[in-house]
């Protein structure tokens, strides 16, 4: 997924999750075993696409599914 409107809900929402969870970046990248990196560009809406080896295990830790996290809007 690569659309700038799509990583920027994904962003939006994430960041949200993780509010509504009471998880910092640092304890999300620790517990998921995930470069702190990638997820801050995640988390900031900076990456060039949502990357699918870091939406399953970002899913696992907040207790979520992909549905919450990345906008679908059916045509």
């Amino acid at each position: 997924m690569s659309n700038k409107k799509e990583v920027a809900t994904f962003a939006e929402n994430l960041r949200k999750c993780m509010k509504e969870k009471d998880i910092s970046l640092q304890r999300l990248s620790r517990h998921t075993k995930l470069d702190y990196s990638s997820l801050h560009r995640h988390y900031s809406g900076t990456t060039k696409g949502i990357q699918f080896h870091v939406l399953g295990p970002v899913c696992r830790a907040l207790g979520t599914s992909p549905n919450d996290l990345i906008p679908w809007e059916s045509s």
